[in-house]
Formats: structure tokens, C-alpha cells, sequence
């Protein structure tokens, strides 16, 4: 399918990510999962002196945020790299420290948007789920890969799917009878499940799709490293802006984020510190920020979305 820059996305928290990214006017910001490139743009149109590298592992997503974000010229830098591999990135462009770093994890909706891709339970399509279409498993080739117990434990773990078992079983013998063929296939059988059991509040594919995609992905370990690195990229001052869909990726940044602005670690019972350790972050979000009822009314993604923020001091 042909790239296209009229491609129409609703930027997430759009103002409440500038306001805690933007640490500084004239910074140097990096957009870690640049996507369409709408927080990049919103940052670069108020800031005349802010510069932006943008990352991304979606080819496709960079066809379309490249000609979008061509006007600012040289304030802004794309490259075909996944958030993980930030430190690496920066270190290539012998970059050292930045004053902003921004997250907008998950997938995206031009992912989900288009069919060919296979996000979608509601649309026809490969049951393919690839952010980095360049590599070679897809979501069909890991479900006939690996074992129902295997399978059983992807849709549980990352999923948080309560009926992961039988929904492994039966995709494991569609496949071994070639009846899974596409997304429509996986959410129907998903659903089959479900269909013995309470209605639930979401769509019975939801999970299953979520686990598939994670997998096929290697999203949470991603993240692990992202989490890791990156607020040792910030310079004094700087801030790493994280929002997240599931609360799979919610905990991760809170517990995250928690750990890395505590200070002492003695024993609560200690008269006095021993360790000598002090604090070289902040968190500046108590809690997640979400979405008013004015965005989720307009974009309806946007309800599960919660941004945390971290501050190096």
C-alpha cells in the first residue's frame, strides 16, 4: 500500500505531554516512537529553537510522518530504529545527553487502521501483527510455532487473558488444520470461547490479540531496556515522558520510575543513613495523567491512555 502523508491520527494527551517533555526551550528532544509524528510536530511548531530525533521500527508510519514533518528541515532528525535501541542511536549521532525523551508506547492506530497489517480483530487481514515488517515472525507463525501450553502462557502472561487455555487449544488445532487463516479466523475463535461463558465488557479477541501482538514483538523486554537506558540519557533537568495502554506497560513505567527516584535504601529501622544514597530522579506525576472527558468523547483510544513523567535532578 502506497504511503500517504493525508493520513488522519488524533495525537494522544497531545498538551499534557508537551507540557512535561518540553523541559527547556530550544532543547534537544528525542520522540523515541515517533509513529505519524503529531507530539513531534506540536513540539517543534511552539518551540522555534527545540530540535527532535525521531525513532521508529514502522517504515510505513516514517513514509508518512517524513513529508509531515519535512517543513521544520534540520530540527528534525528520523531514523529507522526501535525505542530500545535509543543508547545506541544517540551514541551513533554522537549525542550524549538530551533534555527530553518521549514514549508513546503501544500500537498505533495507522497499525490498527490498516488491515493489511493484522492488528485489527475487526478487520480482515494476515494475522500478521509485525511493527518491523523486516522481520520474520508474524503472529500465525508464532501460534504454529510453539506449543498450546506455550501459547497458553503468552495469552496469560501478556494478555492477562482468564480463559488463555482453551483459547490456546483452539488455535493450536485450527492451525494444524489450516482453518487459521486471518485475523477474522483468531478473533472468532477467541470469541467461541467466550461464548460459554459471561459477556465481557470488551471484545473476547482483545487479549488474545494484545498477547499475540506483544510477542510477536518483544514489546515488555523492549521496554525493560528502554526503561533502563534511557533516563541515563538525560541531562540535568531533563524528562522522560512515558504514556502506555495496558497496565502491563503502566506498571512497568511506575515501578520503574518509583525506583529510580528513591534515595536511601537502609532499613527502615536504621537511626541514620548509612548508604549515603541520594536521589538522581524525580517523579512529577503522583499519578498517571489521562485524558479529559473532552478528548475521550473526540478519540475514544484515548481512555486507556496514562502518561507518568520522570525528572533527572
Amino acid at each position: 500500500m502506497p504511503h500517504s502523508s493525508k493520513y488522519e491520527h488524533q495525537t494522544v494527551l497531545c498538551s499534557q505531554a508537551l507540557e512535561l517533555w518540553r523541559a527547556k526551550p530550544g532543547g534537544c528532544f528525542v520522540d523515541a516512537t515517533l509513529g505519524l509524528g503529531g507530539h513531534t510536530e506540536a513540539l517543534l511548531e511552539i518551540d522555534p529553537d527545540a530540535t527532535v530525533i525521531g525513532l521508529d521500527i514502522d517504515s510505513e508510519a516514517l513514509g508518512i510522518a517524513g513529508p509531515r514533518l519535512a517543513k521544520f528541515g534540520s530540527r528534525v532528525r528520523l531514523i529507522k530504529e526501535g525505542y530500545m535501541n535509543l543508547a545506541h542511536a544517540l551514541s551513533e549521532m554522537e549525542i550524549h545527553e538530551v533534555d527530553g525523551i518521549l514514549a508513546d508506547l503501544g500500537v498505533s492506530s495507522l497499525q490498527i487502521d490498516r488491515p493489511h497489517r493484522g492488528f485489527s480483530f475487526q478487520k480482515q487481514g494476515p494475522l500478521d501483527m509485525r511493527m518491523d515488517s523486516g522481520t520474520a515472525r508474524t503472529a500465525l507463525s508464532l501460534i504454529e510455532d510453539v506449543s498450546a501450553e506455550e501459547l497458553s502462557s503468552i495469552l496469560k502472561e501478556f494478555g492477562e487473558e482468564r480463559l488463555a487455555w482453551p483459547i490456546a487449544k483452539r488455535l493450536k488445532a485450527a492451525a494444524e488444520k489450516g482453518e487459521l487463516k486471518d485475523t477474522l479466523d483468531c478473533a472468532k475463535i477467541a470469541s467461541s470461547v467466550y461464548g460459554a461463558h459471561k459477556h465481557s465488557k470488551i471484545h473476547p479477541a482483545t487479549r488474545t490479540f494484545q498477547a499475540l501482538r506483544i510477542a510477536v514483538n518483544g514489546e515488555l523486554n523492549n521496554l525493560r531496556i528502554f526503561l533502563n537506558e534511557g533516563p541515563q540519557l538525560l541531562a540535568k533537568g531533563g524528562r522522560m515522558v512515558c504514556i502506555s495502554f495496558h497496565s502491563l506497560e503502566d506498571r512497568m513505567v511506575k515501578e520503574s520510575f518509583r525506583e529510580l527516584s528513591r534515595g536511601c535504601t537502609c532499613p527502615a529501622d536504621f537511626p541514620q543513613c548509612a548508604c549515603g544514597k541520594t536521589a538522581q530522579y524525580k517523579v512529577l506525576t503522583k499519578k498517571p495523567v489521562i485524558a479529559a472527558e473532552e478528548e475521550t468523547a473526540q478519540n475514544p483510544r484515548s481512555r486507556s491512555a496514562k502518561m507518568r513523567a520522570l525528572e533527572k535532578i
